[in-house]
């Protein structure tokens, strides 16, 4: 049993007498905190604990769900993934009460999206059911968390898709003016869709030509080197972009670029482009430094990897390029002419050092082969084996 703190409410930690982890928000005053304990603590020694036991407060999964989104708009960056999650997983559960919600249920919301979206999307949405129903259990609206015992489904990361140089100019030729920056900039750079859309102008530093990075994935700031397309780009797009923001709206160029999925399937289309995502830039950009010789540790460095392995996952060869590199072992390790036919059709392989020794026996059998055949029959009974050169 213990008094603990999360954020600006303490809440008290202990197990109850079935041995069930039982947690509790009190408030922000830790001394009424470990009052409550207290009083815990006297009612399981008394044995009225489970009479005495308040029962979490009833709510329905669509007001948890409206509180969670808001306190999600104050601590976690991408909330707006979340508010996506929330209303496919409120349209199946619904007005039901959080003490209803159980793993089986959960289990028949992940059959009904099966057949509409992929094992990563139904992951991501098990995921954000997890976190609410976790915040419920910290603010005292639920004791138990149903998706702890939902199996979550095995992804599969080795999805091996870039553009060839061909395919990305077909692209850039079919984008908007508004969305041409932002697909080159991912081309050149590797940044994530988030980070480029959190682009500022005080990001951007022309005299290193580095774009500091502030926000990213896995929460450590990072700089990015500019090519010499990207610089000269960036200029010319900050003498016609007054605002902070680096992409804006087509229409009226007036709000920040939020969403641009429609602008960018069309352009997919026209280009003939298919199973692409915007993510898939940034796999190009790893595929290309590879294939032009530039070292893992440079790939994972600028885009921001925290582990190798997650860079040879980016870093896809095409089947092209190994067949140039494996063609190099004929110029480094030319064999010439790799031996001959005996005329049954075995192959046979010079062995110069063998057939020398042959040679030099055969020839020195003449002088004293008499005596030495002599020796070999007393001693085993068989005539000796006179060597032929292969």
């Amino acid at each position: 049993m213990k008094v603990i703190k999360r954020g600006s409410t303490y809440c008290i930690d202990y197990r109850d007498p079935t041995g069930r982890r039982v947690r509790r928000a009190i408030g922000p005053d830790r001394k009424v905190a470990e009052a409550a304990l207290a009083k815990v603590r006297v009612q399981i020694a008394e044995g009225r604990f489970l009479d005495k036991a308040e029962k979490p407060e009833e709510v329905a999964f669509f007001e948890m769900r409206r509180r969670f989104l808001d306190w999600g708009k104050g601590n976690k960056r991408s909330w707006s993934r979340d508010e996506l999650c929330l209303r496919h997983l409120g349209d199946f559960f619904g007005e039901r009460p959080l003490s209803e919600v159980s793993s089986f249920l959960v289990e028949q919301y992940k059959r009904s999206r099966q057949a509409k979206v992929s094992a990563r999307t139904i992951n991501i949405e098990l995921a954000c059911l997890r976190n609410l129903f976790n915040r419920a259990i910290a603010w005292g609206l639920a004791r138990d968390n149903p998706v702890r015992n939902v199996k979550f489904f095995r992804e599969d990361n080795s999805r091996v898709r870039y553009l060839t140089p061909d395919e990305a100019r077909c692209l850039l030729g079919h984008c908007p003016g508004n969305i041409r920056p932002l697909v080159v900039l991912a081309l050149h750079t590797g940044m994530r869709k988030g980070e480029l859309l959190g682009l500022r102008w005080e990001d951007i530093d022309f005299a290193s030509r580095t774009i500091h990075l502030r926000h990213t994935k896995n929460g450590r700031p990072r700089d990015v080197p500019m090519t010499e397309t990207v610089a000269r780009m960036l200029l010319e797009m900050k003498a016609v972009t007054p605002g902070k923001a680096l992409f804006y709206t087509a229409i009226g160029r007036k709000r920040p670029l939020r969403d641009f999925r429609t602008a960018w399937q069309r352009a997919l289309r026209l280009a003939g482009i298919w199973d692409f995502r915007f993510h898939d830039l940034r796999h190009t950009t790893a595929s290309t430094l590879a294939m032009a010789g530039v070292d893992m540790r440079t790939i994972q460095e600028i885009l921001g990897h925290r582990s190798p392995a997650m860079t040879q996952r980016y870093a896809h060869l095409s089947p092209e390029h190994q067949t140039r590199a494996i063609s190099k072992l004929d110029e480094v390790m030319a064999v010439g002419d790799v031996g001959h036919q005996h005329s049954h059709g075995q192959q046979h392989t010079h062995h110069p050092e063998r057939e020398r020794r042959a040679a030099s026996h055969k020839q020195g059998s003449g002088q004293g082969h008499g005596h030495h055949g002599e020796q070999v029959i007393r001693k085993t009974g068989r005539k000796p084996r006179v060597c032929a050169p292969c």
